[in-house]
């Protein structure tokens, strides 16, 4: 028999080839993605991991000044710093910024805070975002 393959320096050229292509490849596509969120400063301290701290609405009673609503958030700092927060009050109608300098937390420490804003986002289908801002 006269069976003729081809030769091994070769195939382990072209394996070695392709890896790097690859490799290549995926270095680019992630290089891009990670500049893309940079320039875009839309890093999210929380969904990276870089810090941890938990929200949650407080049913309870609340007196705003005159011409304000208000409403009750529980906030929970798990870091071993201090950090304040942003809480970002939306409605059909707009949307109002509480914080950051009254909405700080120092280590491990938790708290209910009254978030007022005004009476021309009504009280229909509203939804807060709470932000850290870490100094």
């Amino acid at each position: 028999m006269n069976n003729r393959g081809i030769n091994p320096l070769i195939v382990t050229s072209i394996l070695v080839g392709l890896t790097i292509v690859i490799g290549v490849t995926i270095f680019g596509f992630g290089t891009r993605i990670q500049q893309d969120a940079i320039d875009a400063n839309t890093y999210d301290l929380q969904d990276l991991g870089l810090v941890k701290f938990s929200a949650h609405y407080q049913d309870a009673f609340c007196e705003p000044d005159p011409g304000d609503h208000c409403y009750r958030i529980f906030i929970k700092n798990n870091e071993d710093f201090l950090m304040n927060f942003v809480v970002v009050t939306n409605s059909p109608k707009g949307s109002h910024i509480s914080g950051p300098g009254g909405i700080s937390l120092g280590p491990y420490e938790q708290k209910v805070f009254n978030i007022t804003y005004p009476n021309i986002l009504g009280n229909d289908s509203l939804y807060a975002e709470v932000d850290p801002v870490v100094q």
